[in-house]
């Protein structure tokens, strides 16, 4: 079932159309299409700009429902397969966190299995996860030294601290209601803490030069955002903008190998590359941070 929604933003409901739906009608939502490593570039719901404020976002879209009951069913093994790779992009994520705070408790949202938040608690922090997906919370429960509430940050009724650092990695593009779950984060963010945010950047060269083909239109992804839209969206949160900057996402060449193949990748597997990791900055994602205003 879709569902029609008015602009998360400024609220209003007058859009132009970027770009039609790709998927074929009626296509159900799987477990499978939310996964951080499923192969589903290109394909989505109608993709829409607000005529008043200019956020992208997806209209109309799967149910708040099915999303939310889907999120909790889950899987994805190949993440923990490459999860090399990302210790190498948190590290230097949490690296441009102690630029800007050197508090030490923080509330990691949809903290998957738990790779940032080990490479946070090896730094030296005290780290909370809140995570849908019951399978990543179970794939971790291995690890005694992380905490990770099995929950949606709409329901974080359990968790009663509040903290130096709040991280949304790869996480606020999923969300029904960003803008409400800023407003969660800020009333769970200490006077003097920070949020900290990597989102995809619907600006720069490769964005626009890939236009509808862009690689990030995606079933899972219902909003994209711009510089502008994002700093505002936290100005009406309760946040201020304190810097912006390039997100460089580490892979691995088997990892690409496995996008760009669409899973059909022995052969490049059989070329012994799989485990060399690479930078990857096209311009077309970002690091936010702000603090309470």
């Amino acid at each position: 079932m879709l569902e029609y929604v008015k602009c998360n933003l400024c609220g209003k409901d007058a859009y132009d159309v970027l770009y039609q739906s790709t998927l074929i009608e009626r296509e159900a939502l799987s477990a499978r299409d939310l996964s951080c490593s499923n192969l589903g570039h290109g394909r989505h719901h109608r993709i829409v700009r607000c005529k008043k404020c200019g956020l992208i976002y997806s209209n109309p879209r799967d149910s708040t429902g099915l999303i939310d009951d889907s999120y909790v069913q889950v899987k994805d093994e190949q993440y923990l397969k490459f999860s090399e790779a990302r210790v190498i992009t948190f590290r230097k994520a949490l690296k441009h966190v102690e630029e800007l705070k050197s508090g030490k408790s923080l509330l990691d949202v949809g903290c998957h299995a738990g790779v940032f938040m080990k490479t946070a608690v090896l730094g030296g922090w005290h780290a909370v996860g809140i995570e849908p997906s019951l399978w990543a919370c179970e794939a971790r429960r291995k690890e005694r030294s992380l905490n990770i509430i099995n929950a949606s940050i709409y329901n974080a009724e359990d968790i009663k601290d509040k903290f130096d650092l709040i991280t949304l990695w790869d996480v606020i593009e999923h969300l029904t209601d960003p803008k409400s779950v800023l407003q969660i984060c800020r009333d769970k963010l200490l006077d003097d803490g920070i949020i900290a945010i990597s989102t995809m950047r619907c600006q720069g060269f490769f964005y626009r030069l890939c236009g509808r083909r862009w690689p990030w239109f995606m079933r899972m992804h219902l909003y994209y955002f711009t510089t502008k839209t994002i700093t505002e969206m936290l100005k009406l949160a309760g946040f201020k903008v304190i810097r912006i900057r390039p997100y460089i996402h580490y892979v691995s060449l088997g990892y690409l190998f496995y996008k760009l193949t669409s899973g059909n990748d022995r052969f490049f597997n059989s070329l012994g590359l799989t485990n060399i990791i690479v930078p990857v900055q096209l311009g077309d994602f970002m690091e936010v941070y702000a603090s309470k205003s």
